[in-house]
């Protein structure tokens, strides 16, 4: 429980940090967001895999954490490397982003349907909330795209908070 607890509690913090990212610097290229971004999950990659050939026990040390870690530092060398070309790919990653939250929050209610009401009502709402903005951002005209990227960016911070506040209950 305590490892879905800290999982959660980073992708909500991630993903309202992200989310301010795009809010304040929506002005700037898309491009340093994301070589920004890839900077990012170089270093998170690089201390991912790092902790496996830290841990001395095999119970606790995981190949998966490794793959992962491994395809982290790909995943952010080519953004910092080749962000240009994903620009145009921006809204349909956004919404991929929130959608995943709003899938986590919707599966949160789900499990939590026997306990109390603000416990499956809350991630219910927030979900199906998330779940509308995610697909009005996929749908967006590609006109708006700067507006569209401090939408984003607003609705991933709401997200990111969501996710806290449904921790906190």
């Amino acid at each position: 429980m305590s490892k879905l607890f800290k999982n959660l509690v980073v992708d909500a913090i991630g993903l309202t940090i992200l989310g301010l990212v795009l809010v304040i610097w929506s002005k700037y290229s898309l491009a340093v967001i994301f070589a920004i971004i890839g900077i990012g999950l170089i270093a998170i990659g690089v201390l991912k895999s790092a902790v496996y050939f830290f841990i001395k026990t095999k119970e606790n040390r995981s190949i998966t954490d490794l793959l992962i870690g491994l395809l982290m530092i790909a995943g952010g060398i080519f953004l910092t490397v080749r962000a240009e070309p994903l620009t145009n790919f921006f809204p349909a990653v956004s919404a991929v982003l929130l959608g995943y939250g709003a899938v986590r929050m919707i599966i949160q209610a789900v499990k939590s349907r026997f306990e109390t009401l603000p416990k499956f009502l809350l991630p219910l709402i927030f979900g199906i909330v998330s779940l509308v903005v995610s697909a009005v951002v996929f749908v967006h005209p590609v006109f708006l795209l700067n507006i569209m990227v401090q939408a984003a960016g607003a609705a991933m911070v709401i997200e990111g908070l969501f996710l806290l506040i449904l921790l906190v209950i």
